[in-house]
């Protein structure tokens, strides 16, 4: 009854709560078994389930039967589990942060306290009480609160009011950072509240964001989990607070980090191409042609060619491809530098497909060709290259459709 699983375990617990004439009893017995049994085995969900149970009418046995688990080194282990179901009071939070502060406990466990909405009982008051203390325990308790304050309905108007501010002072606090993110933290929650939050117009919560999203990007602490999310902020940040959000952007990729800028670029590109063979914008679509073309004017030897790497490159005109206008203008003016030349032939190179290969070569064919007429030779002898290559590989591929199709492959 106190190992293994136990899916029935929270029901069993509860009736036999209201069943049972001496609660201590039983409780002293569980005790006893869980203190006994190897910790990858236990299950306390039943004894968790019967203190819910009791709780109502035997308040004060609950506390001291929480109280013997806090202080007894082999039951510890298993206070959060014991708590959350015990609709647990400002009190009882406040001895399970005492044990995260004398090291009986991680500040991770606590996450559990945002499953199941046991604490929507709380007053707002007790709730800021007990998440204000989380932030105190560095990144992995700042996550802890946010993980918990979202587990708390939101999207209604009045609710968003009684939340809002608590939910701006955790993504603000220096400890919400993604140096050392929680392996179960809640990137999606993390997001939902960040773009919710940024509806409202808020300068200062901007900056904040995209500084501890540009801090991530310097480090090996960076994880594929974050790139969705960091994405969507990106077009979010771009377009409603494209002044604030460019300047840090543009230095960002004007910087001399050889971490960062490479991140932060693929982190800008478009995406994917469809089965129509066409990409979903990068965020920097967002942005002004004329912006984009101001930027590299001044700073011509470094922005065209990190523009270049991460831009849309082509688009459809009737039933053909062409280079985006912003593309073409940025090989009209700055093609004669190598940089620029070497920044196109990486973002030729970035795709993912599904099927044949011909048509995402075959697309490349006319773009390829108008360049063949360069006024810069540089830029000619490239395409000339280029067309080659693409020449090759689409006799190559087609070579393998066929062959696919015969069930050679």
């Amino acid at each position: 009854m106190l190992q293994g699983e136990q899916r029935q375990g929270v029901a069993f617990g509860r009736r036999l709560g209201q069943c049972m004439e001496d609660p201590q009893s039983f409780i002293n017995e569980a005790l006893k078994i869980l203190a006994r049994i190897e910790r990858g085995k236990a299950n306390p969900l039943v004894l968790a389930a019967f203190l819910g149970s009791i709780k109502a009418n035997h308040p004060e046995l609950v506390e001291r039967t929480l109280d013997i688990v806090a202080n007894d080194q082999s039951l510890t282990p298993y206070l959060i589990e014991l708590t959350r179901l015990a609709r647990p009071t400002l009190a009882d939070l406040h001895r399970a942060l005492h044990s995260v502060e004398i090291g009986a406990i991680s500040v991770d466990k606590l996450k559990m306290f945002s499953y199941g909405s046991v604490l929507n009982h709380l007053s707002p008051q007790d709730f800021i009480n007990f998440t204000d203390q989380l932030l105190a325990h560095g990144t992995p308790g700042a996550w802890v609160a946010l993980d918990i304050l979202s587990s708390h309905r939101y999207d209604e108007p009045a609710d968003w009011t009684t939340w809002k501010a608590l939910f701006r002072k955790a993504l603000m606090h220096p400890a919400l950072s993604f140096d050392e993110f929680p392996v179960d933290a809640d990137i999606s929650a993390w997001q939902d509240v960040t773009m919710k939050l940024l509806d409202g117009g808020d300068n200062d919560l901007a900056r904040d964001i995209l500084q501890k999203m540009l801090a991530v990007c310097t480090n090996e602490r960076f994880c594929f989990k974050f790139e969705n999310a960091f994405k969507a902020l990106l077009h979010t940040l771009l377009s409603r607070y494209t002044d604030i959000a460019w300047l840090m952007l543009s230095d960002a990729l004007l910087s001399k980090d050889v971490g960062m800028v490479p991140t932060l670029s693929d982190l800008l590109i478009p995406g994917m191409e469809d089965e129509k063979y066409e990409q979903a914008p990068g965020a920097l679509s967002i942005l002004s042609d004329d912006l984009l073309l101001k930027w590299c004017r001044e700073h011509p030897t470094t922005a065209p060619s990190i523009l270049m790497r991460i831009i849309q490159l082509f688009q459809r005109e009737g039933e053909r491809w062409a280079w985006t206008p912003l593309a073409r203008t940025v090989i009209d003016r700055y093609g004669a530098q190598r940089a620029v030349l070497s920044a196109l032939t990486f973002n030729l190179g970035i795709y993912a497909w599904s099927g044949s290969l011909v048509p995402y070569y075959a697309k490349r064919v006319k773009p390829l060709e108008d360049l063949r007429t360069h006024r810069f030779p540089e830029v000619r002898r490239w395409a000339g290259e280029q067309l080659r290559y693409v020449q090759q590989q689409i006799n190559r591929e087609s070579i393998h459709d066929a062959e696919q199709e015969l069930g050679i492959h």
